[in-house]
């Protein structure tokens, strides 16, 4: 990859680290999220860096000084998506941090808590497009693997199949053009010591059955899902900018003159 191609691109990214001692370390940059769950009770570890973060927001708040703002917009020439950044970390992205390098950083945050693997069931790692998508239904990665398997009882190949059912279900929101995000997902089953069939039964004995909630429409209700991962092909530009990079920091062969880059500091009165 060459040229603009590299510019115009950027990642997350999580890394999970297990000792000899069987210990979780865990550290991460950007909007991507770990999920464990331990005696049927599912916890999401870290806080994404994004624009609901509000270390983060006070962090680039500081910067207020200096004519930095927070949620970056732009329009792409290519397609008719408003795409409204909201990650405040990220590796790569050089064509925002060439004037805004203090604020999207790369500096990854290591968590506090070490995470023993003997008290835990399941471990998960995702991306922003699938926790946003399972948001809709309120649910954590974690929960809907565990639902899919709870439905797969019985057949050899349960643990495949309820991957395979969970990404269906994430297909199918994309189809309803609900959420558009690219995903990424890593399932990780912790046995310690006991067989396949004896972790199945006791992390399924009081899992939800996957009727009770798949078919709950909470469509309409996207609030918790970040505005960049939302289709809306009528999008209206962010109210409130304060500051407008000019377009001509920005490739022209990627931008149109209605969508300088910009940023808005409408989410910070929730922290004074």
């Amino acid at each position: 990859i060459r040229g603009n191609k590299v510019r115009m691109s950027g990642t997350t990214a999580l890394t999970v680290m297990m000792t000899p001692k069987k210990n979780l370390y865990i550290a991460f940059v950007g909007d991507s999220s770990v999920f464990i769950m331990s005696s049927n009770k599912s916890k999401k570890v870290n806080i994404e860096h994004n624009c609901h973060n509000k270390n983060e927001l006070l962090r680039l708040r500081a910067q207020r000084p200096r004519g930095f703002m927070y949620t970056i917009k732009a329009r792409s020439v290519k397609d008719d998506l408003s795409n409204e950044i909201q990650y405040t970390r990220s590796l790569s992205d050089f064509y925002i941090k060439s004037f805004f390098s203090e604020g999207l950083i790369a500096e990854p945050e290591i968590i506090d808590d070490v995470y023993p693997t003997s008290s835990l069931d399941l471990l998960v790692l995702a991306s922003d497009g699938i926790t946003d998508r399972f948001k809709i239904y309120k649910k954590h990665p974690t929960e809907v693997y565990l639902s899919f398997l709870k439905k797969h009882k019985g057949d050899p190949d349960r643990f495949v199949k309820a991957c395979d059912g969970m990404i269906g279900l994430c297909d199918t929101i994309t189809e309803k053009r609900i959420c558009v995000d690219d995903m990424s997902i890593i399932i990780i089953i912790i046995l310690n010591g006991k067989s396949e069939d004896e972790w199945y039964r006791a992390v399924t004995k009081n899992a939800e059955n996957l009727e009770d909630w798949i078919n709950v429409n909470d469509e309409e209700d996207l609030s918790e899902i970040d505005d960049q991962d939302i289709y809306d092909k009528h999008s209206n530009e962010v109210d409130d900018f304060l500051v407008s990079v000019p377009l001509t920091t920005i490739s022209t062969g990627y931008y149109d003159e209605d969508s300088a880059m910009n940023f808005t500091i409408s989410d910070d009165d929730e922290f004074d």
